[in-house]
């Protein structure tokens, strides 16, 4: 059974929180499922939410997990890639840093490194 939680960073901080999405009074919040007080939910910026793909990055697919908006070097070759939703194939995808679709990300995921995302690390896009 697919994992489904998502990922959104905290309003007013750089923390990143993980858990089930909830919408609530026109905001969005995270209700962590990461040892945070159970009871509690946090606003997110709702520019930053993903849902876990159900992948993980490494050789062995067993290393940190990967969201939309994650960028990722290929280890071997010295690529970098973009996780995105892709709208017109309903399915997460690869792309380079300047849109070009590279397949779906199921195809791709041997030899990955999560290397930063979209929100902390813009700098890694201009590169």
């Amino acid at each position: 059974m697919k994992e489904i939680k998502f990922r959104g960073k905290r309003m007013g901080s750089d923390e990143w929180l993980h858990g089930d999405l909830v919408h609530r009074n026109g905001k969005t919040h995270i209700f962590p499922v990461d040892g945070m007080n159970s009871a509690e939910y946090y606003e997110v910026d709702p520019g930053t939410v993903g849902q876990f793909t159900g992948l993980h990055d490494g050789r062995r697919g067993q290393g940190q997990e990967i969201y939309p908006g994650d960028i990722v070097k290929e280890e071997d070759r010295g690529f970098i890639y973009i996780c995105k939703w892709n709208r017109h194939r309903c399915e997460f995808a690869w792309f380079l840093k300047d849109g070009s679709y590279i397949g779906s990300i199921g195809d791709m995921r041997i030899g990955l490194k999560v290397i930063g995302n979209i929100h902390d690390n813009p700098e890694l896009m201009r590169s």
